[in-house]
C-alpha cells in the first residue's frame, strides 16, 4: 500500500508539474473603447500600385492610422498645424517623446479594400503590408442583417517595427466593425463602403498560480510599442500583485519567483499561452536569476549593469571608473540603466560623459519607473555583475563599494565570482 500510494503521489506531482509549466488562459473579449481608439477609412485614390484579387471590378481602397501619435510625430515637421496637433497629443497623453526614438513603426498606415456583391459588403485587409489585397481573409457584412452593427470581426497584423536593438515584427488584433454612412464634407451617403477599424481591442482573464488567482489584461495598443502612463495596457495583477508589464508576445515577466513568458495569443479562440519557465529565484541578490526586460532581454558573455541617474552626484565616480575600466576590458558588456525625470536630463548626460555603451533610459512616473521597480532598485549608484545565465555573481551599492568592485573585477577577473552551487 505505501508503494502504491507514493507512485500515486509521484505521478501526482508530476502532473502538478507539468501544469505549471504552460497555462492556457481563457480571455474574455472586451467591447472596444471607442472613445481611446478607433479610426475613420480615407478613400485612397491612386491605386494602382495596389495588387486586387481577380473578378472585382467596383472596389473602394481606403488607409487608416494604425498609430496616431507615430503619425504625429512623423510628420509633425509638414506645417505648423501638423505640429500644434503633435505638440498637443504629446501632452494630452503625456507621452514622453523618446520612446519615438527608441521604438519606430515601418508603417502607420493600414490599408483596406472594401467591394458589395449582392447585398453583402466584403472587407480585406492588407494584413503583411505588400500592398496586395490577395492570399488575405475576407470579412464580409450582410447589409440587411438586423444584429449588423453587434457583428464584430478580428484578424491580426503584422506590423514592421524597428528599434535601436533591432528590426523585428510585432503581431496584433484588431476589430473591424461595418460602418453604414460615410461623411463627405458634410453630407451623409448611406450604405456606403465603409468600415471602422480598432487597434485597441481588451481582452481579460485569469490563471491559477501557487493557488492564487492572477489577472491578465491585454490591450492591443501595447503592440505598437507607445506606452502610454495614463492608460493600462497590459497588466497582471491579484490581490497581493499590482504588476503592471508591457505585455508583448514573447516578453518575459515576473510574479513573486517565477517568471512567465508569453508564447502564443489566438485573438480567434480567445486563448493566451503562457509557459512557466524554470522555477529560479528572480532577483538581484546573488544566485538570482537576472529577470528579462524590454532593451535588458540579450544579455551575452560577462555584464555589468550599471542603475543610476544624471541627478546622482555619487554616481559620477563609479561612472569614470567605468570608463577607464571598458577601456581596458571592452570584452565585458555595460549597461546603464538611468532613472531620469525627463528627457533633456539623460540626452545631456550622454552628450557630457560620452558614454560609449547602451543606455536604457527608465523614465519617473508617480516616483517609480519600470526597470527600477523590475529590479527592485532602492538607491543609486548600484552595480550588478550578470555571468552568461543571466545570474547575478555580485552587486554593490553606494560610490566607494562599487568603485572598489569595479578595481576587484579588473584585477581578478568575473570567473573568480561564479557560483558552483547551481
Amino acid at each position: 500500500m505505501n508503494k502504491l500510494t507514493s507512485i500515486l503521489l509521484i505521478i501526482v506531482c508530476f502532473t502538478a508539474q507539468c501544469f505549471a509549466q504552460k497555462q492556457i488562459v481563457s480571455l474574455q473579449k472586451q467591447e472596444p473603447a471607442k472613445q481611446i481608439y478607433s479610426t475613420f477609412l480615407w478613400e485612397e485614390k491612386e491605386v494602382s500600385q495596389y495588387k486586387v484579387p481577380e473578378g472585382i471590378e467596383d472596389f473602394v481602397i481606403g488607409y487608416l492610422s494604425i498609430s496616431y501619435p507615430h503619425f504625429l510625430y512623423n510628420n509633425r515637421h509638414r506645417n505648423e498645424e501638423r505640429l500644434i496637433r503633435y505638440q498637443n497629443r504629446i501632452e494630452e497623453d503625456n507621452i514622453d517623446t523618446m520612446q519615438f526614438v527608441y521604438n519606430k513603426l515601418y508603417k502607420t498606415w493600414l490599408s483596406v479594400l472594401i467591394y458589395m456583391q449582392n447585398g453583402i459588403k466584403y472587407c480585406i485587409v492588407d494584413t503583411d503590408f505588400d500592398d496586395s489585397f490577395v492570399n488575405e481573409e475576407v470579412f464580409s457584412f450582410n447589409m440587411n442583417d438586423s444584429l449588423l452593427n453587434d457583428i464584430r470581426f478580428f484578424t491580426n497584423l503584422n506590423i514592421p517595427v524597428d528599434s535601436i536593438e533591432n528590426s523585428t515584427t510585432k503581431r496584433i488584433p484588431i476589430g473591424i466593425e461595418n460602418d453604414e454612412s460615410s461623411y463627405t464634407g458634410t453630407d451623409i451617403i448611406a450604405d456606403s463602403l465603409q468600415v471602422i477599424i480598432y487597434v485597441n481591442i481588451s481582452c481579460q482573464g485569469f490563471f491559477i498560480d501557487d493557488a492564487d488567482t492572477i489577472w491578465i489584461d491585454l490591450h492591443a495598443q501595447n503592440f505598437d510599442q507607445l506606452y502610454l502612463k495614463s492608460r493600462m495596457l497590459g497588466w497582471c495583477s491579484n490581490k497581493m500583485i499590482n504588476l503592471y508589464v508591457p505585455i508583448v508576445l514573447g516578453d518575459t515577466f515576473q510574479i513573486r519567483n517565477h517568471k512567465y513568458v508569453f508564447e502564443d495569443f489566438d485573438i480567434y479562440n480567445k486563448t493566451l499561452e503562457l509557459k512557466r519557465l524554470e522555477d529560479d529565484s528572480i532577483g538581484t541578490h546573488r544566485g538570482n536569476y537576472f529577470a528579462k526586460t524590454p532593451r535588458l532581454d540579450s544579455l551575452s558573455g560577462y555584464s555589468l549593469v550599471f542603475f543610476t541617474g544624471s541627478w546622482c552626484r555619487p554616481c559620477k565616480p563609479v561612472l569614470d571608473s567605468l570608463l577607464a575600466f571598458h577601456q581596458q576590458h571592452p570584452e565585458i558588456t555595460i549597461i546603464n540603466v538611468n532613472q531620469e525625470r525627463d528627457t533633456a536630463a539623460f540626452i545631456n548626460y550622454i552628450n557630457d560623459n560620452n558614454i560609449p555603451w547602451k543606455i536604457i533610459y527608465d523614465k519617473i512616473h508617480n516616483r517609480k519607473s519600470l526597470y527600477f521597480s523590475t529590479y527592485y532598485i532602492s538607491s543609486v549608484p548600484q552595480l550588478f555583475l550578470i555571468n552568461p545565465k543571466r545570474r547575478v555573481l555580485e552587486s554593490r551599492m553606494s560610490m566607494v563599494p562599487c568603485v572598489e568592485f569595479i578595481e576587484e573585477i579588473k584585477q581578478k577577473g568575473c570567473e573568480v565570482f561564479e557560483i558552483k552551487d547551481y
